[in-house]
């Protein structure tokens, strides 16, 4: 995203990680007007710009109407080096421009508006136009071929990593200079990475159609994993400073190291640490691995952890992300900062839904409800709306639309955050509807609408004759308890499977299905003229119809899915009562025989539609939906742990963004506890490095199924990946073909 601002220092921030970089002044606003400038052309009934004035706006003028088609000026640029490249050898050149179109660039209202890139808005030697779509894909190839080559360069080194720690001798001098080497070697090539960099080949590798293993093969190369064993068959563990400090809770734990790859000991043979096994229960535990990365995860701020975690959640769980080390680890560090939050969160939850309930106690009673009851759900209320409009301000900043895009464009913004997920706009619409509903409340408990023709009861009996409020009020605010707790791993990881298979695309459409099933046959028993509900009064006909056609839907519905209606119930009220006074008078009661009538026309066509919806609906199709239901759970079991950690990322990311507020508010929030290495081991601050202590187990996935599914799945995953490496080929054949294209005068519409 582009933010610019006044003068000629320009301010790239990229949302990912929020990271704010200076680009070098570039030249005049004279010198660019003189560079790229040209005589007027005419376009239909258009004229260009007169050559005296510059050929492009500025980004600060430029129209809010392009705001969804932005560009990146640094796409543009890294297109145009490959361009050159292409065509000559002359480096200088390439560097040039590549120089001066990141200060230079500028869009061509009239291009973005019918979808292409003119280039002779900014090169008068050459002209032509490209698709739009087109440019974005040629982009992502070349940006996903530098990936590659990066991706390439760090496994070899990340074996060599791997094989010198493997055969490194625990106390000899020369071996542990050849690990520290080797980890430089790797921390060189993270840092040749940075964070736009990284996030620009990540949308990259997603737009460009590779398979998930793509980006799980790119995400895998982030951090090097120390080996659990030498050649020697020896245990080759972290000193006991990392290892006393792992953590079992779900397996996985950062730590930070200020002296980057310290000494890669031997601690098979037993120390004073290793006898005292009531202390350290974790340090003989041999299913923890040890991997270490450069990237600063620890220190990461609150604004840069929530765009990874969303970045990271619109990369999806096909992706594979979520079953990479770096992004569990990242994901872990990121909920442990808001962990607290979280149960802070759940706990006034609980005591909303506690005071609910003394409100509807009351109104079972016919009572008034407490004026310290209503208090407290005010307040309560009103701390929910608000910090839910705090995610919405962060999420704002975090994306901001260009600077004068104007209140609209911000109101706009903030929608798109709402109506992201369905999820998000519940969660929204319950805590206004919540805060109107108690506001209500409140007034009326003070008598200041006596006069509303809505509140024409008395204050102790409104409650109890419009119940239907707080009975929605309740039911969402419990399902919404019961939907934040699946965030907790040890309920959450067994039941999302499960939640996810309901709303899945397949399972929502044949819910569809089955709904446009069950309207076709509520529309055929409405065309048979049966009277559910009988009146008189010519005042309440209306009401007599709306009750019939109610009545309709309800015993089609207990027909159709539940299987329980009754036949003589279909044909309409037929039942008539015939008083025995003798009898009556023996049992002192009032008995009556029941008397069924004549049967109506339509008795032997409605016993034929009980007959055909019954088996079609209740037996065929809700049958077959909970068979697809079975074989979605089956699938989505077996990536329940990517599937709770992209869930629980949801919760994350809002907790992430009200931190975030409450920090730009000036508020002190504090952050998650960062392990550091004792301070007399402390030699290179700037050899700082992340650890990583995981269980091994928490990673299988289906790479490690011997099941026949998961054979099938590995191969069906590995003719993909050559599928997609020959889509690559032929793609970068195209593109090298591109070079003379723009050479040749394109013709405009």
């Amino acid at each position: 995203m582009v933010d610019a601002r006044a003068g000629s220092t320009r301010t790239w921030e990229w949302w990912w990680l929020g990271f704010d970089q200076k680009l070098p002044e570039g030249p005049s606003d004279d010198h660019l007007s003189s560079m790229y400038s040209r005589a007027p052309v005419e376009r239909g009934n258009s004229r260009e710009i007169s050559s005296a004035q510059p050929k492009y706006k500025p980004l600060q003028q430029r129209s809010s109407s392009i705001f969804a088609q932005d560009i990146d000026a640094d796409d543009l640029a890294l297109f145009e080096k490959f361009r050159i490249e292409e065509q000559s050898d002359d480096e200088e050149k390439a560097t040039l421009a590549l120089s001066s179109l990141k200060d230079a660039f500028r869009h061509d209202e009239w291009a973005i508006s019918n979808n292409i890139i003119d280039f002779s808005v900014y090169d008068t030697d050459r002209s032509g136009t490209i698709d739009f779509r087109e440019f974005q894909n040629i982009v992502a190839e070349i940006r996903w071929s530098q990936a590659e080559k990066w991706e390439e360069k760090t496994q070899e080194l990340l074996l060599q990593f791997e094989r010198t720690v493997s055969t490194a001798e625990y106390g000899k001098e020369s071996d542990q200079k050849k690990v520290d080497e080797a980890f430089q070697k790797l921390r060189k090539q993270w840092d040749s990475i940075s964070v736009d960099t990284l996030h620009n080949n990540l949308k990259a590798i997603r737009s460009f159609g590779c398979s998930g293993s793509e980006l799980k093969k790119y995400l895998s190369c982030l951090v090097a994993k120390v080996p659990f064993r030498n050649a020697r068959k020896e245990l080759v563990r972290r000193d006991l400073w990392l290892r006393r400090r792992m953590s079992s809770s779900h397996g996985l734990h950062l730590l930070e190291s200020t002296n980057g790859l310290r000494e890669v000991q031997d601690l098979s043979n037993p120390d004073i640490f290793t006898r005292i096994e009531a202390f350290f229960p974790y340090q003989e535990n041999r299913d923890f691995h040890f991997a270490v990365t450069s990237i600063d995860l620890p220190r990461l701020h609150h604004s840069q952890l929530a765009s990874f975690v969303i970045a990271i959640s619109e990369a999806g769980v096909e992706s594979g992300a979520y079953s990479t080390l770096f992004v569990s680890a990242c994901l872990s560090h990121a909920w442990r900062s808001v962990q607290m939050d979280f149960w802070v969160v759940l706990f006034f939850r609980v005591w909303f839904l506690i005071l609910l309930m003394f409100l509807a106690g009351d109104a079972r009673n016919k009572l008034k409800p407490a004026g310290v009851t209503l208090f407290l759900l005010f307040v309560f209320a009103v701390w929910e709306a608000g910090t839910h409009m705090l995610e919405a301000v962060s999420f704002l900043r975090l994306r901001p639309p260009p600077p004068e895009s104007g209140r609209w464009r911000m109101l706009a913004a903030i929608g798109f955050y709402i109506s992201q997920s369905s999820w998000t706009f519940h969660e929204f619409a319950m805590s206004f509807y919540t805060l109107s509903l108690i506001i209500i409340g409140l007034l009326y408990h003070f008598r200041r609408l006596m006069d509303g023709a809505l509140l024409s009861a008395t204050p102790d009996t409104w409650l109890y004759l419009h119940p239907m409020w707080t009975a929605i009020l309740i039911g969402f605010k419990a399902n919404q308890l019961v939907i934040q707790l699946l965030a907790v791993r040890s309920f959450g990881q067994y039941v999302v499977p499960a939640y996810r298979s309901i709303f899945d695309r397949s399972s929502l459409m044949f819910m569809a299905f089955v709904g446009l099933n069950y309207i076709s046959s509520v529309l055929a028993y409405y065309a048979i003229p049966v009277q559910q509900f009988r009146g008189h009064d010519p005042d309440l006909k209306g009401q007599v119809y709306i009750e019939n056609i109610f009545m309709t839907f309800a015993r089609m519905f207990q027909l159709d899915f539940g299987g329980e209606a009754d036949l003589e119930q279909l044909e309409g009220d037929r039942k008539r009562v015939v008083l025995d006074s003798e009898m009556a008078s023996e049992r002192h009661a009032s008995v009556g025989a029941v008397s069924l009538g004549e049967q109506p026309p339509w008795h032997y066509g409605v016993y034929t539609m009980y007959a055909v919806w019954s088996i079609w609906i209740t037996l065929i199709l809700l049958n077959v939906f909970i068979g697809l239901l079975g074989t979605l759970y089956s699938e989505k079991n077996l990536k329940r742990r990517e599937l709770f950690e992209d869930f629980r990322a949801v919760y994350t990311f809002k907790l992430l963004l009200r931190r975030h507020a409450l920090e730009v508010l000036g508020w002190k929030v504090p952050g998650v506890h960062v392990e550091v290495a004792p301070a007399e081991e402390v030699e290179h601050s700037e050899s700082r490095a992340t650890w990583i202590a995981y269980d091994p187990r928490i990673f299988e996935d289906e790479e490690h199924d011997d099941s026949e599914l998961g054979i099938l799945r590995r191969e069906i995953l590995g003719l993909r990946n050559k599928v997609d490496t020959l889509a690559r080929h032929l793609t970068s054949k195209d593109i090298s073909s591109l070079g003379g294209r723009f050479q040749r005068d394109a013709s405009m519409p």
